[in-house]
């Protein structure tokens, strides 16, 4: 449940439909300035000041298979040779993608962490929905496939790169959407 730190007059709260029924189950929503009463008594649907948070539309189990063929043909060893050789593994991770992903996740990735297929999958998705978010936050949508294979090229930024078209083309093939 995402919430913003500014408690003025009204409280924003972003939650998503799940997020709602456990919070109202588990009495977090309390007696209410939400709704007027106790929680549980009547089936109330969330007030305008909470915003539910419609999850995007985008399959992460078919996403993130696109990415790996686009960014290493599905080869779990790789090391980027266009980089440095900073990008590794079959998602061609880099090290501040990791280090992005422990700040907001709280977890202990490292950077060899990317070879493990497993592994680079989740970081991969923790990314991707965390920077979604933040999409959504800024442009008032849910993120496309477009936006986030974009947001993996070119950073939390990266669906407003030109230089990341060319990758979202890639990606669009394999996943064989139509423009």
């Amino acid at each position: 449940m995402d919430t913003m730190n500014n408690f003025d007059t009204t409280v924003s709260i972003v939650l998503t439909t799940e997020d709602f029924k456990s919070a109202a189950a588990a009495g977090l929503l309390g007696f209410s300035a939400l709704t007027g009463h106790p929680t549980g008594s009547q089936a109330v649907p969330p007030p305008q000041a909470i915003t539910q948070n419609t999850q995007p539309s985008v399959d992460f189990s078919r996403l993130i298979p696109a990415l790996e063929m686009v960014e290493s043909k599905g080869k779990s060893h790789p090391i980027g040779s266009n980089d440095n050789g900073n990008a590794k593994g079959i998602l061609q991770i880099w090290d501040v993608v990791i280090q992005d992903v422990n700040r907001v996740y709280k977890t202990n990735y490292v950077h060899d962490d990317a070879f493990d297929p497993v592994k680079a999958r989740d970081i991969c998705q923790k990314y991707l929905t965390h920077y979604g978010k933040v999409y959504t936050r800024k442009t008032g949508s849910p993120p496309t496939y477009e936006a986030l294979a974009r947001i993996w090229n070119g950073g939390p930024n990266g669906y407003t790169k030109p230089s990341t078209q060319k990758y979202w083309n890639k990606v669009q093939k394999v996943l064989k959407i139509t423009p």
